[in-house]
Formats: structure tokens, C-alpha cells, sequence
């Protein structure tokens, strides 16, 4: 069975997505509840506890991510990553809660789902397994005793394993990644690839500009077409947000004949901290750039004493003269871009787009 149709979204990212979360997360503390009727219970208003969807929504650390075939939500993996407070080990992240429909078992879909949860999320991991849950023991020690790095205590049956050591459900290869940067600080790996990595007749734009949010909002605001559509003044915006999906985005009034539209597709898509664009379109009224290049442009997010701190590089533009007058516009584009960016993430807003609680 091929598994081609599965990907991974993150709740935070769609009203939609947080609404079937919420619904469907009862289903599971209630599958629970057999195997710890003190852990899991009704309360006396008939609403399964501990409802901690909320609480998934809000902290940075926290993914919530729903596992999709197709078009249909069909379970999901709440992942808390470092310093996810719930850890028991050192490692960087948690699988908190798995969960997949009872229709959609027994299919291999859980092998496969967790396939694409290391992939979005290499490195070490943990999870814990109730005693008395026997189906959710069997799947985890068929799936992790596969290869050599396995770690099961007594008691609370905890795992620990590395996302290089588990199989994973193949997969199409993505899109190659940009050419390597190196880092330009000891402190963090958020912030590499700072260092230019472009061709060497290339030259590039990097800004960076530090927010008065989380870097969990600013990233949602990246990817969020209501939210581009503000921050960037766009009158249209269309986002795939995954690994190959699509970035479009067009100025003017005239949707049959915009001003200006720009497409790209994620090359690199690592929520919350990095995406890369690449494969960049770019069109205007005015006609086509007067010069070719590959373009790519990432942004990274990463915490900040203020917030959080949003880095922007643009790459591959030509050192031909024919490049410079456009090379000198989007310098000082993004210099308005990321202000305006500032802008919406901290003034209040009353349409609760993606900077309050996306």
C-alpha cells in the first residue's frame, strides 16, 4: 500500500485543522480512559479530561500536527520539542500523544505517519506508554525494535530512540536543498546559514529584524495568506505549506491582470524555526526581469530577549549591471517588508487573523 497521499499540517495553521482537533481529541482521552480510569475521566459537566488542547496551541514548544490522507484528517501527533517541560529524558523532543481513527488502523498508516514525524523532526526522541495498554505497546515495540537503539524502563514503559534508527514508510525525495551556508554564531543553531552560499558570482540580501511576539506567531504569520495579505499589502495569497507546496502571491486590484505576482515552492519547510523558497516566477505589467537567476530566499525564526528575532536571506542575484536596479529595490523592499511585518505581529488586532493564537 502506498501512503503518497499522507502529510502532516500543523494545527496552529488553520481554523479548520484547530477545530478538528478539538473535536476529535475527546475520542481519544476516552480510548484512554481503559487503562487509566484516574488519568483519563468524565467529569460531572460530561466533558473527557484533561483537555489539553489549549495548552498545545499556545506554547511555542508544542506542535500539534494532524496527520492528513488527501484532503481528510484521519489522526494526529501532539510533539513537544526542547524545552518542552513534559520531557523525562534529554531528548529534544516528546511524542506526547499519537492517535490515529479507529477506521483508518491496521493499514500501516501508523508506521507511515510516524515516518513523516521524524522527517519534519529529526533527532532524539522520547515517549511514554501506559502499562495496561497493550494494542499501543505492541506498535511501538514492533516499529522502534527494528533497529539496534531502544530503551523500555518498567513502570511507565518509556522509549527513547533517535529518528536516524527507526524505519520509515519510503517516500518521494524532496526538492534538493540550497547550496550550504555556514553558521555566523556559536549560540544557536537556529540562525545558521548566515554565511553567503550562493555561486560566487552571485550576490545576496540578509536581513534580520527582532519582534515583540512569539517565534511561534511569527512563523504562523509567514505562512498564513490572510496574514500575508496584511503584513505585505498583497490583495491575493495562496500557501501549500509543506515540503514541494506552493507560494503565490499577487498585487493589484485586477485578479485576471495583476500588477505584480511572484511564485515560489518550498524548497526546505521546518516549522516553527526555518522554510526556504525557491523555483522563484516573477511577473508584472511592466515585463520580465531584464536577467535570469535562481533565486531562494529563507526565513528563520528564532527566540529573541524582545520575542523573537525573524531572519530573511535572498540569494542568487547576478552581479550583471542589468541586476542592480533590482537588486537595490528589494534591499530596501525588505527593509519595509519586515517593518511592516513588525507591525501587524505587535499592534492589536480585532480579526483574529494568525497573530492572535494562529
Amino acid at each position: 500500500m502506498g501512503f503518497e497521499s499522507l502529510r502532516l499540517r500543523n494545527a496552529r495553521l488553520s481554523e479548520q485543522d484547530k477545530a478538528w482537533l478539538k473535536h476529535v481529541y475527546p475520542l481519544y482521552v476516552h480510548e484512554l480512559s481503559a487503562y487509566d480510569e484516574k488519568s483519563y475521566y468524565l467529569d460531572e459537566r460530561g466533558i473527557w479530561q484533561p483537555d489539553l488542547i489549549p495548552y498545545w496551541m499556545a506554547e511555542v514548544c508544542c506542535h500539534p500536527m494532524v496527520v492528513v490522507d488527501g484532503s481528510e484528517p484521519i489522526g494526529f501527533a501532539l510533539v513537544g520539542q526542547k524545552p518542552f517541560p513534559y520531557r523525562v529524558t534529554d531528548a529534544e523532543f516528546k511524542l506526547a500523544e499519537f492517535f490515529v481513527l479507529a477506521a483508518r488502523r491496521r493499514r500501516g498508516i501508523g508506521q507511515a505517519a510516524m515516518g513523516l514525524l521524524l522527517t519534519t523532526f529529526p533527532g532524539t526522541w522520547e515517549l511514554s506508554v501506559l502499562p495496561r495498554n497493550e494494542p499501543a505497546l505492541a506498535f511501538w515495540r514492533h516499529l522502534l525494535r527494528r533497529r539496534e537503539e531502544f530503551q523500555e524502563s518498567s513502570g511507565s514503559i518509556l522509549m527513547k530512540f533517535d529518528s536516524a534508527t527507526v524505519r520509515k514508510e519510503p517516500r518521494p525525495a524532496p526538492p534538493p536543498p540550497p547550496p550550504p551556508s555556514t553558521p555566523d554564531s556559536k549560540e544557536s543553531g537556529v540562525f545558521a546559514a548566515v554565511a553567503p552560499g550562493a555561486a560566487p558570482d552571485t550576490r545576496s540580501h540578509l536581513k534580520e529584524i527582532e519582534i515583540v511576539t512569539s517565534p511561534g506567531l511569527a512563523f504562523a504569520a509567514l505562512v498564513t495568506p490572510s496574514s500575508i495579505r496584511a503584513w505585505w499589502g498583497a490583495s491575493r495569497a495562496v500557501v501549500v505549506a509543506e515540503p514541494g507546496g506552493g507560494y503565490a502571491v499577487t498585487w493589484g486590484d485586477d485578479e485576471d491582470s495583476p500588477e505584480v505576482a511572484t511564485t515560489a515552492t518550498f524548497v526546505v519547510f521546518k516549522p516553527p524555526r526555518r522554510f526556504v523558497l525557491g523555483g522563484f516566477k516573477y511577473l508584472a505589467r511592466t515585463g520580465p526581469l531584464p536577467f535570469e537567476a535562481d533565486l531562494t530566499t529563507e526565513f528563520i525564526v528564532g527566540p529573541a530577549p524582545s520575542g523573537c528575532r525573524v531572519r530573511v536571506r535572498q540569494s542568487g542575484f547576478p552581479l550583471s549591471r542589468k541586476a542592480d536596479a533590482y537588486y537595490a529595490q528589494c534591499d530596501k523592499g525588505w527593509d519595509e517588508t519586515l517593518a511592516s511585518l513588525k507591525r501587524y505581529l505587535e499592534e492589536p488586532r480585532r480579526d483574529g487573523g494568525a497573530g492572535e493564537g494562529a
